[in-house]
C-alpha cells in the first residue's frame, strides 16, 4: 500500500457478544475502540539511550495511547558507527518499549540513523532506513517506506471521518543536505563533537552565515508526497512529524530553521493546503516545549503550531553543566515559545543537587518549555455531533467541535508539565492564518540579529561607561594635583 494505515471503522449488527470481545481486547489496543466516540489519545516521544533506566515505559502505558510515535533517536549507537551491525546491536539492546500491544510508528533521527548531524551523504542510509522498519516500526516486506525514493516517509490514519486523525511522517534525514557550515557533529576523532556543532551553528547565525541557504531538508518526490497527503484530505486532525525543530529561533539545534528556504517552503504549503487542527511534532533536542504565534483573529487556543518531545532518559536540565546553558538557551531565545497557565502550578521532579541550584540561578524554568525527563501526548476530543458543531462554540461545549489537548508529561510518573488546547473546527480562513503567522516569527537569524545587536548595545554601553570613568577619574586627579600645588605655595 502507498501508505499504512490504521483504520477502525464504524460496527453494524455486530451483535453484543462481539462488542464484549472488542472491549477485552481494548486492553490490549485501545484503537479498537475508536467508533464509540471516546477521545483518541497518541504518545509521542524521542531521545532513548538504551542503556540507561526506562521507567518512563509505565508512564505512557499509563495513558492508554492508542499509538506511540517516534520522533527520532529510538537509540544510540556506541562509538562510530561503520556497519549496520552496530546498528542492529543497539537495537537489539534497546529491545521493544513496555507498550502492552500498542502499535508504534514514526521517524528516525540522527543517531538511529546512524550518524550525528547527518544526512543525504551517510553511507549506511539505506542499512538505517530497512532497520528502524525492522526493529522499531515493524513495517511489512513489500511496504512502500522500504523503496520508496528520499526515504522512510510515511502515514497512517485513525478512525474514519468525521472522527479522524492522519499522522504525516516526515523523513528529514535521508534527503538533506548539509548546512551552509558542514557540521563537524559526526567527526568521531573530537571528542563532544555535539557541542562543537551546536557552538558552530550559533557562530554561523550570529555571523548570518546560511541564512540564504537554499539546500532541501526533503527531497523533491517526498515535497510532492507530502503535498497530495495535506491536499483536500478527509481528517479533523493531522500530526505532522519532524524529527527536527521548525519554528525554534534557537540557532545551537539542528532545524528548519538552518535552511531558510525549505522552513518557508513547508510553512507555505501548510498555508496553501490549510490541513485541519494540525500540529507539528519534533524531537531532537533534549527538553520539551510549546511552540506557536498568538494572533488577534484567531480563537484562544490556535495560536499552538509545535510540539517538542524530547528527553525520555536523558534531559539538557539535569547535568551541571548543561543545566545552566541549556536554561540560558531557554532565556535568550525564546520568541517562538508559548507560555501556558500551568508553568506556575506545575511541580517538579526529583532532581539532582546540581539541576536545583541552575534552576535557582535561573529563576526556575522558562516559561512554555521543560527541560527534565519527557514525553508527550495528543487527545483528540472530538465533538458530540460534527455535522452540527459550530466553530465559535467553546471546544468542550455541546455544540463545540472539538480539541486537541497537549500534554508534555513527566517521564517518571506522567504527571503534567506542560499543557495547551488547539480547538478543532476552525475555518479554512483560519487553519491558513495559523500558519501566516508562524511564517512571520522570528526565525533563528532573526533571534541572533537581535542578540548581536543587544551585545553591541552593551558593549557600547560599557564602552561609554569606561570613557566617562576614565576621564573623570582624570579629570579628579588633575583637580587634586592644581589642589596639592596651591597648597605647597601657601605652605
Amino acid at each position: 500500500k502507498e501508505q499504512s494505515e490504521l483504520r477502525v471503522g464504524h460496527m453494524h449488527g455486530a451483535g453484543t457478544a462481539l462488542l464484549s470481545c472488542l472491549t477485552l481486547a481494548s486492553a490490549i489496543s485501545p484503537t479498537l475502540l475508536l467508533h464509540v466516540g471516546a477521545p483518541l489519545r497518541v504518545a509521542f516521544g524521542s531521545c532513548r539511550k538504551q542503556l540507561k533506566p526506562q521507567p518512563v515505559w509505565d508512564a505512557v502505558a499509563a495513558q492508554s495511547p492508542a499509538l506511540w510515535l517516534w520522533l527520532g533517536d529510538a537509540m544510540y549507537p556506541k562509538g562510530s558507527v561503520t556497519s549496520a551491525a552496530q546498528l542492529r546491536e543497539a537495537y537489539a539492546q534497546a529491545g521493544e518499549p513496555a507498550l502492552r500491544g500498542v502499535p508504534v510508528d514514526g521517524v528516525y533521527d540522527d543517531h538511529d540513523y546512524g550518524l550525528n548531524d547527518g544526512g543525504v551523504g551517510w553511507e549506511l542510509k539505506e542499512d538505517a532506513r530497512q532497520l528502524f522498519l525492522d526493529e522499531v516500526v515493524g513495517a511489512p516486506a513489500d511496504s512502500a517506506r522500504r523503496t520508496q525514493r528520499g526515504g522512510l516517509y510515511g502515514s497512517r490514519t485513525l478512525g474514519e471521518p468525521p472522527r479522524q486523525l492522519k499522522v504525516v511522517m516526515l523523513d528529514t534525514r535521508f534527503g538533506r543536505a548539509d548546512h551552509a557550515v558542514p557540521s563537524p557533529g559526526g567527526w568521531s576523532r573530537v571528542p563532544k563533537a555535539g557541542y562543537l556543532a551546536g557552538v558552530t551553528r550559533s557562530a554561523c547565525a550570529l555571523l548570518g552565515v546560511g541564512s540564504s541557504h537554499s539546500a532541501p531538508v526533503l527531497d523533491e518526490e517526498q515535497w510532492a508526497w507530502l503535498r497530495t497527503q495535506l491536499t483536500n484530505s478527509t481528517a479533523s486532525a493531522h500530526l505532522i512529524v519532524s524529527s527536527v525543530q521548525v519554528l525554534t529561533s534557537a540557532a545551537a539545534v539542528e532545524s528548519w530553521g538552518h535552511f531558510p528556504r525549505e522552513r518557508r517552503r513547508l510553512l507555505s504549503l501548510l498555508e496553501e493546503t490549510r490541513p485541519r487542527g494540525a500540529l507539528l511534532l519534533s524531537g531532537d533536542v533534549h527538553y520539551a516545549e510549546l511552540a506557536g504565534a498568538p494572533r488577534a483573529a484567531l480563537p484562544p487556543g490556535a495560536e499552538l503550531l509545535e510540539v517538542t518531545s524530547s528527553g525520555l532518559t536523558h534531559a539538557c536540565g539535569l547535568g551541571a553543566v548543561g543545566g545552566p546553558l541549556c536554561g540560558l538557551q531557554h532565556r535568550l531565545f525564546a520568541s517562538h515559545r508559548l507560555p501556558t497557565p500551568h508553568d506556575a502550578r506545575r511541580p517538579l521532579p526529583p532532581l539532582p543537587p546540581s539541576a536545583v541550584a541552575a534552576l535557582r540561578a535561573l529563576g526556575g524554568p522558562a516559561a512554555g518549555a521543560y527541560p527534565f525527563l519527557n514525553f508527550g501526548s495528543a487527545e483528540l476530543r472530538w465533538p458530540s455531533d460534527p455535522a452540527r458543531c459550530e466553530p465559535s462554540a467553546p471546544p468542550s461545549s455541546p455544540t463545540g467541535c472539538g480539541a486537541i489537548v497537549v500534554r508534555i508529561h513527566h517521564a517518571l510518573d506522567g504527571g503534567t508539565a506542560l499543557e495547551h488546547s488547539l480547538p478543532l473546527g476552525l475555518t479554512a480562513g483560519q487553519e491558513a492564518e495559523r500558519w501566516r503567522a508562524a511564517q512571520a516569527l522570528p526565525t533563528i537569524f532573526d533571534a541572533a540579529a537581535e542578540l548581536r545587536a543587544a551585545v553591541a548595545a552593551l558593549a557600547g554601553g560599557a564602552l561609554a561607561a569606561g570613557l566617562l570613568c576614565c576621564c573623570g577619574c582624570r579629570r579628579l586627579a588633575r583637580g587634586r594635583g592644581r589642589a596639592a600645588q596651591r597648597q605647597s605655595k601657601r605652605d
